[in-house]
């Protein structure tokens, strides 16, 4: 009889977390009973079209307010009593801090990590609620190691480990450059539509460019404030697009200007096509780059530098298949699901071989303390 996985998401909206959940359940699912107790209906749609049986939770966009919480609480109970599992996963940092829930049924606990985590910059009661649950998770999959730098100044770093997201399948040829098009360069932006996501810094910048177009492509709460920047330049906006693949293999250059990632997912799937990318320069950007030989990087928030690099990059096509052809093999050797599924096999069965009653490990007041 096979092992029992409940994987819980409590995120409303379908973004790349849960993206990732739908290939994590993939991933498991020949090895593993699976359940889902999730939020999103995009998403518990499509775990349910692959034979997970799912439950569904509060969907109340915006933090995990008190109320909320207790009727998170109680929905989880339900599906772990429910299902039954040997085991809980919980899909990003909001659904940490429900981790006593499967802990009070005595269960064991493992958790990935998708956004960034400031100590420096949170309030002692973040803080808290961050070490206090990551302390009783016996594991914690970050998706890029400086998630796990971050979280490892408030809980022991023995219980942290770096597995990046992966694609389901790479592209069996990559694009051929340098293009042979006449027209504009042709810029691209995959992602939400939100100011955090840096997309006002793109628009502002193909304002200062000549000979460029841009495509957009997505959806989010900034939407209109995007397209009102943009009026007047050469900018299309394509809405949200289930496989944006066509669009990797029709433009010249991606650009991800995000302010705040763990790991920019959406590089990862243009490199995969050979695509140059040009990335703003935070840290799991900086990682993804790999010392700027898989991409490009810009000063984070600057439009000007990004004008700046991106006129650069326009007249090197030697710079630009370079990238290329580095990038495709890097994705390659670091973002299959061959390159990670072992480690996911390891990280579910290290919990489920040990005994149910050892003890989480305590964390140290000294490890809340702002550094």
């Amino acid at each position: 009889m096979r092992n029992r996985i409940l994987l819980v998401s409590i995120t409303p909206f379908f973004g790349g977390g849960e993206a990732y959940y739908l290939k994590l359940a993939k991933l498991l699912g020949d090895r593993y009973e699976l359940g889902a107790a999730v939020s999103n209906d995009r998403l518990r749609e499509a775990l349910s079209s692959i034979g997970i049986r799912t439950w569904r939770l509060a969907s109340e966009a915006g933090t995990i307010s008190g109320l909320r919480y207790a009727k998170l609480s109680l929905q989880i109970s339900h599906a772990i009593r429910s299902f039954s599992p040997e085991l809980v996963h919980l899909n990003g940092q909001g659904e940490s801090y429900l981790a006593s829930v499967p802990q009070w049924f005595g269960l064991k606990i493992v958790s990935t990590r998708h956004t960034v985590f400031e100590p420096k910059t949170a309030s002692f009661l973040k803080r808290t609620l961050v070490a206090r649950n990551l302390g009783i998770i016996h594991k914690t999959v970050c998706v890029s190691d400086y998630v796990r730098q971050q979280l490892s100044e408030v809980v022991d770093g023995g219980r942290l480990v770096v597995i990046p997201n992966w694609l389901e399948s790479v592209p069996t040829a990559p694009i051929s450059l340098p293009r042979q098009i006449q027209g504009p360069f042709r810029l691209l932006y995959v992602g939400r539509l939100v100011r955090d996501k840096g997309i006002l810094d793109l628009i502002q910048a193909v304002r200062l460019l000549h000979n460029v177009s841009l495509t957009v492509v997505g959806e989010g709460e900034d939407a209109n404030r995007a397209r009102g920047l943009a009026q007047g330049l050469p900018v299309e906006f394509c809405g949200f697009q289930s496989d944006p693949q066509r669009f990797y293999r029709q433009a010249d250059l991606l650009v991800f200007p995000s302010h705040h990632e763990g790991q920019g997912f959406v590089p990862v799937e243009a490199m995969a096509h050979g695509l140059p990318c040009l990335l703003s320069d935070i840290p799991a950007n900086r990682e993804t780059a790999d010392d700027r030989r898989a991409a490009e990087l810009f000063r984070c928030g600057a439009p000007e530098d990004l004008a700046a690099k991106v006129s650069e990059l326009m007249d090197s096509t030697q710079r630009l298949s370079g990238l290329s052809a580095y990038a495709r093999d890097y994705v390659l050797r670091n973002y299959t699901r061959s390159s990670v599924e072992q480690a996911y096999f390891k990280l579910f069965e290290d919990p489920l071989a040990a005994s149910s009653d050892a003890p989480a490990d305590r964390v140290s007041n000294d490890k809340l303390k702002v550094r």
